[in-house]
């Protein structure tokens, strides 16, 4: 990735990236291969501010996802259920900061997501995170586990007249039974917009590159890629589609 051009960007801070909070959005994903990222922000650095903080604008990201004895949250979103969860805990490496996040989607196909600041013990929950996890899901928190850890390096870009963020993961790496996989050569861009606004500039470059929004949890293709125990019919064109992506 050129970081000369990442450095070209205009800056915004956490205070200036609030005026973009978007409650009532769109969110869309887009996987790609890495070595396109560097063409791609080319095209859009005028129209976009990328966050820095201290001095950095690729953040060091580290999260811990928990599941009950039966995957139960995996196999809802395999099985296409809505009203679903996923639990975990994240680190923001570069700051020390960490939450405990819940992620909702519910039957109507939006996503809600809630979060408390916790300690930096990510593979456990202390009293208030279990006070936090019982008021907000439907299983008993004491019976969730750590099940597998990612690692990846985050750009977060906002559109200059705040009705839009987008943020391009790379370098993600997933870790289950003490064994990492990695997906070095894949970029996972994410554009969450406001329902009534405009056309996107940077939805727009992707499509003329005919490259079009789909599904990607990583939770969900980390399980798949790393444990083969694990039902995974639903997922397999997606499966295919990386696999074909990280090869261009």
């Amino acid at each position: 990735m050129n970081l000369a051009l990442i450095k070209s960007f205009a800056p915004i801070d956490l205070k200036g990236i609030k005026k973009a909070e978007l409650m009532n959005r769109i969110d869309r994903k887009f996987v790609v291969p890495q070595h396109m990222i560097s063409d791609i922000l080319s095209e859009v650095i005028e129209h976009y501010l990328i966050l820095e903080i201290d001095g950095k604008r690729m953040m060091n990201y580290f999260s811990v996802y928990f599941e009950t004895p039966g995957n139960e949250f995996y196999l809802a979103h395999h099985n296409g259920k809505l009203n679903r969860y996923k639990v975990r805990k994240r680190m923001y490496l570069d700051t020390g900061t960490c939450f405990l996040e819940i992620k909702f989607k519910n039957n109507k196909g939006k996503t809600q997501k809630s979060r408390i600041p916790t300690t930096n013990d990510l593979f456990g929950f202390n009293e208030s995170d279990l006070a936090f996890l019982k008021e907000n899901l439907p299983v008993d928190p004491v019976m969730l586990q750590p099940k597998i850890s990612n690692r990846f390096l985050r750009i977060t870009l906002v559109k200059k007249d705040m009705n839009e963020r987008c943020t391009i993961d790379v370098h993600l790496n997933f870790i289950y039974n003490g064994l990492g996989t990695s997906m070095e050569n894949l970029a996972i861009i994410e554009v969450k917009q406001e329902a009534n606004s405009a056309k996107s500039p940077l939805v727009e470059i992707l499509n003329q590159k005919h490259i079009h929004s789909m599904g990607f949890s990583k939770y969900c293709i980390g399980r798949v890629l790393t444990d083969n125990q694990l039902k995974y019919n639903t997922f397999k064109p997606k499966i295919r589609k990386i696999e074909k992506t990280i090869q261009v």
